[in-house]
Formats: C-alpha cells, structure tokens, sequence
C-alpha cells in the first residue's frame, strides 16, 4: 500500500515538470488525482486499508491520464510559439518589401505558414511545428538571397554644386540612382509633394531629401553618403 502511494506522489512530480502550476491547476485530471490521493492517505492513516487500495489505483489512472493530458498541453504551447515566431518573420519580411522581391520564395513561406495554421487548428500540434520551422528555413532562405543584392540608397540628398546644378535629369543619371537621365519622371512623381512649387520638376532647391523608388529587383536602404 505504502509502494502504491509513492507511485502517485512520482506520478505527481512527473506532471508537476510538465507544465507550469496554473496550467496543472487546470488539468481536471489532476485535480481529480490529487483529492483521490489525499482520500487514500487519509483512508490508509484511518485503518481502511481496502478503501485507501481503491482510491490509490483511481488516482494512479487519473495521474496517467493528467500526464497525457499535460503533454499535449505543452505541445501545443510549443506550437504556438512555433507559429508567433514565424508570424514575426513574416511581418519582418514583408515589412522589407521581400514578398515583391522575392515573390515566389516569399509565396512559399506564406503557403507554409498557412497549412501550418490549419494543422495547429486542428490540435494537429507535431505537423504544425514541422510546418512553421520549413517556414521559417525558408525565409532563412530569402535573407541569404537578400545578403547577396546590392543595396542601393533610397534617399538622396540635393547638393549644391555650382558647375553642375542637380536637376532631376542629372540626379536619375548617377549610376547609383538609375545610371539612365530618362528615367527622372520616376523621382519626380515620388517627390513632387515635396517640391516648393508641384508644377514645376525644374525646380528643386539644395537640402532637400528626395526618395529613390525602386525598380524591379533593386534594393535600397538608407541615405547616400557623398563620402563613401
């Protein structure tokens, strides 16, 4: 009988490290488990030896079944985890515009992600993970593919330069904004608000801070430095 109870009390500390205290408190299960030890202690201290018998082999099924119950609890908090960080990689990625720079790796990271939804809606928690982390390896993939472009700036700056004034023509010309004058309507459109009179792309004034929109696959980030 002594044998019997230890079992439950390990039984116990088994489900205790499976998750934390509130979550136990959760676990019907276990609730139940632990009233029916406490029943069998206290029938065993009582002299009822066959009654403690009996409600030490109910508390033994329920802490089996509450440590059933903890372990899937905690898989799908593993889950869950699983999917939070792939939807920030995601949110991240999108953020740097990689769904139109790398749409068919980003569209696949995006159906992974999806099906892995599904999976942890159905409390199907092992294939989900599986499903987040080849999510997640692929926008791995994508940031190495992004580690490899050459990043261009995004904003260039007006200077004043006496032999040569900076106009949107000559601006588009420089071979780290376009390397093509033809393509200044492109400045111009994305920088006409800022302008001191809209109307007119002829003229623009030293200091101010025009953004260089981005051509299919170019990346741009950050300010031109005239020292570099």
């Amino acid at each position: 009988m002594k044998k019997t109870i230890a079992l439950i009390v390990g039984l116990a500390v088994l489900g205790a490290g499976l998750l934390p205290a509130q979550n136990l408190l959760d676990n019907e299960d276990y609730r139940r488990a632990v009233d029916l030890q406490r029943m069998a202690e206290e029938a065993y201290n009582d002299g009822e030896y066959d009654q403690a018998a009996e409600y030490s082999a109910e508390a033994e099924e329920y802490f089996e079944r509450s440590v059933e119950t903890a372990m899937r609890l905690r898989e799908g908090y593993r889950a869950e985890n699983y999917r939070s960080r792939n939807e920030r990689r995601l949110t991240r990625a999108r953020d740097r515009d990689f769904h139109n720079l790398f749409p068919d790796e980003f569209d696949e990271a995006q159906d992974l992600y999806d099906e892995g939804r599904e999976y942890l809606d159905a409390d199907e928690y092992a294939d989900s993970i599986e499903l987040f982390r080849d999510s997640i390896a692929k926008l791995d993939d994508i940031d190495a593919l992004y580690a490899e472009k050459d990043v261009l700036p995004r904003y260039y700056t007006v200077r004043l330069i006496p032999e040569r004034r900076d106009s949107f023509w000559r601006i588009a010309e420089y071979e780290f904004v376009y390397d093509d004058p033809w393509e200044w309507p492109r400045l111009y459109e994305r920088n006409k608000d800022i302008l001191r009179d809209p109307d007119n792309p002829d003229l623009i004034h030293p200091g101010q801070r025009f953004e260089i929109p981005e051509r299919e696959g170019e990346v741009r980030e950050g300010e031109w430095d005239p020292d570099d």
